[in-house]
């Protein structure tokens, strides 16, 4: 079956793991091993110093509770079935693909493929700690086996394959198809119908638009670039010339129906009712379908909106420990320096006085290697990195901002709308108090006089 499941969280036999995956027996003769951020013969070696670094920078060296050990990287097999007919080589290009995905270049890993039993398969192990920014992979069970489920079932669907859901089950492969003259087509008469004041204004729109209308027995439409006219039975029954006009009609009796309908209510809360016909306008809408379209967007709008803060977020941890990095490396050189000085008796010595600032010296320039981070970097650019990102998170922070408030206010108008259309009273009670206590003062002052 084409999955992809944990093995068991690698505690204190990280060496010996790896040893395991990367055997040239099952890979054929190391062939089918690949690294990020380190090779197969000091992967071990390169996720310690990840995780020396992070402990020294974050000042946490915490023993676990109940006698736990400390997770240090994370073992994963992808399995592929054999109808998949896949080659050694593309199976491995497959994992590799689907690793990236999952991990985003943030963790050094190691990844093998082997081809010494009935189903070719890959194994996954990666270091616990981000070697890019310095965070923990944080494995929440049910959560992340679904995520990297799913990254697994994108990856086989981009290479044709078959997707295994509910034990087993063969989904069959999904295959997106571009959208279709006709389906260009609805959605621009549907857009431009919004637009038109009458059906001639919907002509002149539609040909600004590079679509060619011929009139007849049926309407006929041509986009640019395309060879025949399509007729407008063949759209569906919206799209005949009297649904178009019925159509632009409706939207247009939309806004005065609401006014409308708002006169023949008992309607209490004017400034409510106000508010909703300023957001109708502001935000176009024509007809009450819009309410859910417009909605539909903004909460897209919003989670696009999240996704660029989140990068961001990422991009000023990252600069964050960068800068950590490089003021280890740099408080730390002058010793490097210092102990090449020094006579090969008198190494030995000075080694084993400064062996753990000569240690964090050797994780710290490795990281900077491994990131491409030149040696003689300055952290007053990483800093500028930081300020520049700050603010524009703060930006982005004020954008999503608006557009909740936005779709809160469509939203409320929607509300509005809905029991305006349905016959309701529509009384707000706090409106109601209001005018109690109106009458009531009154009558005070009458009684006074």
């Amino acid at each position: 079956m084409g999955i992809v499941k944990a093995s068991r969280p690698i505690h204190n036999t990280l060496a010996k793991a790896i040893a395991y995956i990367i055997n040239d027996a099952k890979t054929k003769d190391g062939t089918l091993v690949s690294g990020f951020g380190c090779n197969p013969q000091d992967a071990a070696v390169r996720f310690q110093e990840t995780t020396d670094l992070q402990k020294h920078i974050s000042g946490r060296n915490r023993k676990l509770e109940n006698g736990k050990k400390e997770v240090v990287a994370y073992h994963w097999i992808q399995s592929f079935d054999a109808d998949d007919n896949l080659t050694p080589e593309e199976i491995h290009e497959i994992g590799m693909e689907w690793v990236h995905e999952v991990l985003g270049d943030r963790f050094e890993f190691i990844l093998a493929t082997h081809v010494n039993t009935e189903n070719p398969h890959n194994h996954l192990i990666f270091n616990a700690v981000s070697y890019a920014d310095g965070r923990k992979f944080h494995s929440q069970k049910n959560k992340t086996i679904a995520f990297f489920r799913a990254k697994n079932d994108e990856v086989r669907r981009r290479y044709g394959l078959q997707i295994t859901v509910d034990e087993g089950k063969a989904q069959a492969p999904i295959h997106p198809n571009p959208k279709s003259y006709r389906s260009q087509l609805r959605t621009i008469i549907n857009e431009t119908i919004r637009h038109s004041a009458d059906f001639q204004d919907f002509r002149q729109l539609m040909q600004e638009q590079g679509v060619e209308i011929k009139e007849g027995k049926y309407l006929s439409f041509r986009m640019s670039g395309q060879q025949r006219f399509v007729r407008d039975k063949t759209l569906g029954d919206l799209f005949s010339k009297a649904a178009i006009i019925h159509r632009i009609d409706q939207k247009n009796q939309y806004a005065n129906r609401v006014h409308t309908l708002s006169r023949s209510k008992r309607i209490s809360a004017a400034k409510d009712l106000a508010d909703a016909l300023f957001t109708m306008r502001r935000e176009d809408i024509e007809q009450f379908s819009d309410f859910d379209l417009r909605i539909s967007a903004l909460r897209k709008q919003a989670a696009d909106t999240k996704a660029d803060i989140s990068k961001l977020n990422d991009k000023i941890h990252q600069a964050e420990w960068l800068v950590q990095v490089v003021g280890i490396y740099q408080k730390y050189k002058p010793l490097a320096d210092e102990l090449e000085s020094k006579t090969v008796f008198g190494k030995k010595a000075f080694q084993k006085t400064y062996s753990e600032e000569l240690k964090l010296f050797q994780s710290a320039k490795a990281k900077l290697e491994q990131q491409g981070i030149s040696l003689h970097i300055r952290t007053d650019a990483l800093e500028r990195i930081i300020t520049r990102s700050e603010g524009e998170a703060d930006d982005l922070h004020q954008t999503l901002e608006n557009i909740e408030n936005r779709i809160d206010r469509l939203v409320d108008a929607q509300n509005i709308v809905d029991r305006l259309e349905n016959g309701e009273e529509y009384v707000f009670i706090r409106h109601q108090k209001q005018d109690e206590q109106e009458k009531k003062k009154h009558r005070t002052e009458d009684y006074s006089l």
